[in-house]
């Protein structure tokens, strides 16, 4: 899976502890979701494997504020994070205060369910506590049709 490789140098970063700098944005990735139609929902599962041979904390998952309007009508978001996922464990809504052993998997799956035609952005940060304190941002884009 393409965004496999990406959160596996994620992980690598993490466990080097890139940029040395704790609560600094140590990469930001793009994930795109096909076009899909207005009101249909589209999901992405982005996997990633802790290989740092430490357990990782993973503080929250949340889209920034700010990126991602309600509807004037519908009072719905085009982009949400469904939950997590931790090793071979089903998808849970938690999404704060994760703990990720070493060697697991870890799983973040996002929703676009556009409310509007046209093309939409938002920015999902993901921060972590340990083994250094940090965060990675997803920018999400997608566009609709009718």
């Amino acid at each position: 899976m393409k965004y496999t490789k990406t959160f596996l140098v994620f992980m690598i970063l993490l466990g080097l502890g890139a940029c040395g700098t704790e609560g600094q944005i140590v990469g930001m990735y793009e994930v795109g979701f096909a076009s899909t139609l207005q009101c249909d929902e589209s999901l992405k599962t982005l996997k990633f494997n802790n290989n740092t041979g430490e357990e990782i904390k993973i503080k929250g998952v949340a889209i920034t504020v700010g990126t991602n309007p309600a509807d004037e009508t519908t009072k719905k978001r085009n982009f949400g994070v469904e939950g997590t996922v931790i090793g071979g464990a089903g998808l849970t809504n938690q999404v704060d205060d994760v703990l990720v052993p070493a060697g697991s998997d870890y799983a973040v799956v996002v929703a676009y369910t556009p409310q509007t035609q046209g093309s939409h952005t938002a920015l999902v940060d993901i921060a972590y506590e340990a083994p250094k304190q940090g965060v990675v941002q997803l920018s999400l884009s997608g566009t609709s049709e009718l």
